[in-house]
């Protein structure tokens, strides 16, 4: 198993997130909107541990994940190293990476 350290590491952890919550987004149409017009997401932060949840409009979703190198994060989660946040709410933030590559 190769091992990323430092700023590959985040990105990479980033990806993963964005990914899960592309599929859970992707299961809710499946299921023609049990949760109705909200969803829970996870963070796409790049801490390893966090599994922390964010509800929110599917439509809100959708746009910040239409914009390249967005990401939506839990409030407090950002990390002003690689973060520029872009949008803040009560519960969550959007940052922007500008090395994000899709």
């Amino acid at each position: 198993m190769e091992i990323f350290r430092g700023r590959d590491r985040r990105l990479r952890n980033e990806t993963l997130f964005r990914t899960v919550n592309q599929k859970l987004r992707e299961l809710n149409v499946v299921f023609e909107g049990f949760a109705g017009e909200t969803a829970v997401f996870v963070c796409e932060c790049s801490r390893l541990d966090c599994i922390q949840q964010i509800e929110l409009p599917l439509q809100i979703y959708d746009g910040v994940a239409s914009r390249a190198g967005c990401f939506l994060l839990v409030s407090g989660h950002e990390n002003p190293e690689i973060d520029t946040v872009v949008e803040r709410t009560d519960g969550y933030v959007v940052v922007e990476k500008a090395e994000f590559v899709r």
